[in-house]
């Protein structure tokens, strides 16, 4: 009996642990998004702090600079953001067309394709044709990229070796390597 109320105990202690680790993880997620949200405001307070400096000093120029910089950062982000968007569209396009490919990654990656497909990187839209036409292209030049459709069974056909042909090889492997020691 006692055996048993340990095993419970043990159980429940498990339990336990999985909650409190649940709400410890809830808890830093929930900090880490405060601390984020006070980083930004402060930095955003600090920005605007140094322009309005700038433009009582009439420093034109540095403030002129300030603001080409932070255009830049903010194109540079959004560049960033439509290539992983292009990316995913890709994927989706991809996987959509080559249902039974083993791995998406590589047909996207591959440099056959970077020149068939097409597709607008500022309006994100991906030519379904040429997608289509590349999925032929790999399916003819790269067959391995694609799961086979049929696979032979062995439980449902007959061996097509018979026991007197494998006696029959055995025999004349045998008669071959004495001939050889015999030779020597």
């Amino acid at each position: 009996m006692s055996e048993e109320v340990q095993t419970q105990e043990a159980e429940g202690q498990e339990e336990i642990d999985v909650v409190a680790l649940k709400n410890s993880k809830d808890r830093i997620l929930n900090e880490s998004k405060e601390y984020k949200a006070k980083y930004k405001e402060a930095a955003d307070r600090l920005a605007n702090f140094e322009k309005q400096k700038l433009e009582q000093e009439g420093n034109l120029k540095a403030l002129l600079d300030s603001e080409r910089n932070a255009k830049l950062e903010i194109e540079n982000k959004l560049s960033g953001l439509k290539k992983k968007l292009l990316v995913g569209e890709l994927r989706n396009t991809f996987a959509k067309h080559a249902k039974d490919a083993c791995d998406l990654d590589d047909l996207i990656t591959n440099p056959i394709v970077k020149g068939i497909v097409e597709y607008d990187v500022d309006s994100l839209d991906i030519d379904e044709e040429s997608v289509k036409k590349a999925v032929g292209v790999l399916r003819e030049k790269k067959p391995h990229y694609f799961a086979e459709k049929k696979v032979k069974s062995q439980a449902n056909e007959k061996p097509t070796a018979t026991v007197s042909d494998v006696k029959k090889d055995d025999k004349q492997l045998l008669a071959e390597a004495i001939g050889m020691l015999v030779n020597k």
